[in-house]
């Protein structure tokens, strides 16, 4: 009898070996957390590394490029009115009421090169002006790229939507203040208390260089992120395009691809930045009719609200928020009115202000690839 027990036994652990092959990570993917969508994007990014290093060679660059830039003010003809557009309340009032289609059609135009430029995986960016090192423009690149499937990602989810259709994009570096402050007076804006500035319609964006290299970086990476903010969703109220791009400007991508978020003592999401208070909590409904707010409530407090809203949406895969973004791409030169916006968050998620309040309240140690909380 003794014999019979021995084989059973032989059998069991045959069997146990043999699903061990079959499924070998079914043991160790239950110990494991599941993986932030940002980190599944950064590793997929690393797959295309070398290939977007690529961009950057001079072999690569189209032969086609863009109006040069001078300090000559444009001539003002009726159909250039558009050109002249910067201000964010300006553009919401002089396109409100326009129709979809309307606003789609001269969206497109605006970026009617992307056809030139079907050999770009995700969209190119083209700088002009003032050089600026190779590590800005792989880090500028890299992390608009990580937005580019991020926006990708939902759309795919949300609107079943195969592809983005990509796009270039042309910043100009200017070399310091002077030049900065000439070029933008010379469009009819105002560049005091600026250091980048991006014209929607015009598809033209200006950084003003002659500071740091991370400065000149994450200018560049936040007025980038309005573009695509801009043509992939149209226009939005403030508080969405200054947070969505006030998130992305801390990306930072590895030499092999992962992302890590920049981390400093002047960032809000910091322990040192949440102990120096210096900016107020706002709920969410004060953020969502923020829209005639910038030029009284501080600025820093708006910023750095709009900054953390957008975190915790992004950091939590939030679903309503693309849902509420795709509204507004259905209609891109009309904003969602800011009840109906609240009306979707909380019916989606009835404890979001408290969830959103607990995640606020914690200081973020920045690691590569996810937040930890500390």
């Amino acid at each position: 009898m003794a014999w019979r027990g021995l084989i059973a036994l032989l059998l069991i652990l045959f069997l146990f070996f043999l699903l061990t092959l079959i499924y070998p990570s079914a043991a160790t993917e239950s110990k494991e957390s599941p993986k932030s969508l940002l980190q599944e994007l950064g590793e997929q990014l690393e797959e295309h590394t070398n290939k977007l290093r690529a961009a950057f060679e001079h072999t690569q660059v189209p032969t086609y490029s863009p109006r040069p830039i001078t300090q000559q003010a444009p001539t003002k003809k009726p159909e250039q009115a558009l050109a002249q557009l910067t201000g964010h309340s300006d553009v919401v009032n002089m396109f409100g009421g326009m129709t979809a289609p309307t606003c789609a059609t001269l969206k497109s135009k605006v970026f009617s090169l992307q056809a030139q430029y079907k050999d770009t995986q995700y969209f190119r960016l083209h700088l002009t002006g003032s050089k600026v090192s190779p590590y800005v423009k792989y880090q500028a690149q890299q992390t608009l790229n990580v937005v580019y499937m991020l926006f990708q990602h939902f759309i795919n989810q949300l609107a079943q939507k195969k592809t983005l259709i990509p796009i270039q994009l042309n910043m100009h570096i200017a070399a310091n203040d002077a030049d900065y402050n000439e070029l933008i007076l010379a469009r009819d804006a105002e560049p005091t208390g600026t250091a980048g500035m991006y014209f929607l319609f015009q598809n033209q964006g200006f950084v003003k260089g002659g500071g740091s290299e991370e400065q000149t970086l994450r200018t560049l990476i936040h007025e980038s992120v309005h573009a695509l903010v801009f043509y992939y969703f149209g226009i939005t109220p403030r508080w969405v395009t200054e947070g969505i791009a006030e998130y992305f400007e801390h990306l930072r991508i590895t030499e092999t691809g992962k992302f890590t978020i920049h981390n400093s003592t002047e960032d809000w999401l910091t322990k040192a930045g949440l102990l120096s208070s210096h900016y107020s909590k706002l709920d969410i409904n004060t953020l969502f009719n923020s829209e005639g707010q910038w030029q009284t409530i501080q600025k820093r407090t708006l910023y750095a609200n709009t900054y953390l809203f957008t975190g915790f949406m992004i950091e939590s895969n939030s679903e309503p928020f693309f849902e509420y973004l795709l509204q507004e791409g259905s209609n891109p030169c009309n904003v969602v009115p800011a009840d109906n916006i609240e009306l979707l968050f909380r019916n989606t998620n009835e404890n979001i202000e408290t969830q959103f309040e607990a995640w606020r309240s914690k200081p973020k140690e920045v690691l590569s690839g996810y937040w930890k909380n500390e």
